[in-house]
């Protein structure tokens, strides 16, 4: 893509944080806040649902690009943690709108009528996983990391992840999420995160081709071998396969070094996280489609940005961790299961309209 090209970007994208433009047969979407890590607000979502909107009718919008691979600083941080304390404070309503419009891009990217292509390199965390994930091409390159840090924060992963996250083999998913751990490089493409694998080299001239050919110019789905098996899959295959945060903690205690690193991180998070996220993902992997996992999502969010967790979390995460947030249980074993189910049930203001 030339000078002009992203020139042109930039001209047409109505905010300076999101660019989204029409390059030849493709609507391309970039992200363009590295001053917060490329981190979702309200004015960002909002200008890429409407974009989409209006490529639904462009006859010469073949196609739209989802473009990480150009990210300021290469990393994208997913929902804006700070924007979200704030409006937790004075404006629950907003936060409220704000979770739903995001959970309704992701619906919206997931039934396009058009193809919809995700170009994944460098660290992609949180809220920002979900939209790439809702692509229904996914590239990723050797580069990549997906991270999904909530727990750390007091929330849960959204955007759709409680979807393909419960769908993912050996409980990665269920790991990933509890630990805050990342799933990189090769591994995404094994875990089927990815359906395409691409040098990070190979990716500007690549969407060089999808904006000048069209969906024709994708690659055949070649990548890592998908027998290859991480060293710790089966480890953490037989200790997240308990239904109680207690027992999970407790054989990883009793296992390999890796193992009881697992641990200690685990035993960082939000008790109460824990706990939700386990039963989330659980209940993801019965649910019939990904509408459900949003609905889902909607419900725990709403309720967890109202918590002293989230402020505890978010207070810890702006410190760089320099502080040991005062979680509410503080223990694991002190979460209740009633506690947990209130999180589960129907909204008041009726359930995620999509």
């Amino acid at each position: 893509m030339t000078v002009a090209d992203r020139s042109q970007h930039l001209i047409d994208s109505p905010s300076p944080k999101v660019a989204c433009a029409t390059s030849g047969r493709a609507g391309v979407i970039e992200l363009r806040r590295p001053s917060a890590l490329n981190a979702l607000d309200e004015e960002m979502v909002a200008v890429i649902d409407s974009a989409l909107q209006r490529w639904i009718g462009e006859n010469k919008v073949d196609l739209v690009v989802l473009d990480f691979s150009c990210l300021p600083r290469a990393v994208s941080s997913g929902t804006d943690l700070l924007l979200l304390s704030q409006q937790s404070n004075w404006d629950v309503r907003r936060t409220k709108a704000f979770f739903a419009s995001q959970y309704r891009l992701i619906d919206r990217l997931v039934h396009y009528p058009k193809p919809v292509i995700s170009l994944i390199d460098g660290k992609l965390m949180g809220s920002a996983v979900g939209l790439a994930m809702a692509a229904h091409h996914r590239i990723s390159t050797p580069t990549a990391s997906l991270s999904f840090p909530e727990t750390g924060v007091g929330l849960v992963p959204d955007n759709g992840s409680t979807w393909f996250l419960s769908r993912l083999r050996n409980r990665l998913g269920i790991w990933l999420a509890m630990t805050g751990e990342a799933l990189a490089g090769e591994d995404i493409y094994r875990e089927g995160l990815a359906s395409h694998f691409a040098d990070t080299d190979a990716l500007p001239d690549l969407k060089a081709a999808l904006v000048r050919e069209g969906i024709g110019a994708l690659p055949r789905r070649t990548g890592p071998d998908a027998d290859v098996r991480h060293p710790h899959w089966t480890e953490i295959d037989i200790c997240f396969s308990e239904d109680r945060v207690s027992n999970i903690v407790r054989l990883l205690r009793e296992g390999s070094d890796w193992a009881r690193m697992q641990a200690g991180l685990i035993e960082q998070k939000s008790p109460l996280a824990l706990h939700i996220v386990l039963r989330q993902l659980r209940t993801g992997a019965i649910l019939s489609d990904p509408r459900g996992a949003l609905r889902l999502e909607y419900r725990l969010l709403s309720r967890l940005v109202c918590t002293p967790n989230f402020r505890e979390g978010v207070k810890t995460f702006l410190s760089h961790g320099q502080r040991k947030p005062a979680w509410s249980p503080q223990h694991i074993a002190r979460v209740s299961s009633g506690l947990v189910a209130s999180f589960f049930a129907p909204p008041r203001e009726g359930e995620l309209a999509l």
